[in-house]
């Protein structure tokens, strides 16, 4: 689980390194002169100003709705799992087949898998959405470019657990046919 969110961290800074990687570069095109670190800082001030007017407002609005989705959705998807894959009669002969092979497999683990990554990605909208509000408030770029590191990183999260949803879905519905 560990490894997982450093990955996901890792790759929320991968996008937003990127974001700012082109930022910069547009901001470095129309400064002029080129050679005046100060005017490339000034203008890195757009970034914040076009964050306040048009992304931050949108930005928690989303992020609140996704985690109250999220947090309504998270006990019928664990709930219906369970009783779906996990205490099907066919998941438990196949367990029990492969746990011969290793005993350290269990039978709950990728349902407490997504119960981690969901519980996570409600935690992180909900602090990414306050994070809209506290820290992308302050007048500065780098305030913004934190704001807009943590949208990415509970983006990420809700994706990684649409994807562990999707993949005990298969497995569900592959079985059933």
């Amino acid at each position: 689980m560990k490894a997982r969110l450093l990955g996901q961290f890792f790759i929320s800074a991968v996008i937003t390194l990127i974001f700012f990687g082109v930022i910069y570069h547009i901001i470095e095109v129309i400064s002029t002169p080129k050679y005046f670190v100060f005017m490339k800082i000034q203008r890195m001030d757009l970034l914040m100003e076009y964050y306040s007017q048009h992304i931050r407002g949108n930005l928690f609005a989303g992020l609140i709705a996704v985690g109250g989705f999220l947090m309504t959705g998270k006990t019928f998807i664990l709930v219906t799992m369970k009783q779906n894959v996990f205490d099907d009669k066919k998941y438990i002969e196949t367990h029990e087949k492969l746990s011969k092979f290793n005993s350290s497999l269990q039978r709950y683990a990728p349902l407490i898998e997504l119960k981690d990554i969901l519980y996570l990605a409600v935690y992180m909208t909900v602090i990414s959405a306050i994070i809209q509000l506290t820290v992308g408030l302050i007048p500065h770029w780098i305030a913004s470019m934190i704001s807009i590191f943590f949208a990415i990183w509970s983006i990420v999260l809700v994706i990684d657990s649409l994807n562990l949803i999707k993949r005990n879905l298969d497995y569900w519905l592959n079985n059933t046919q």
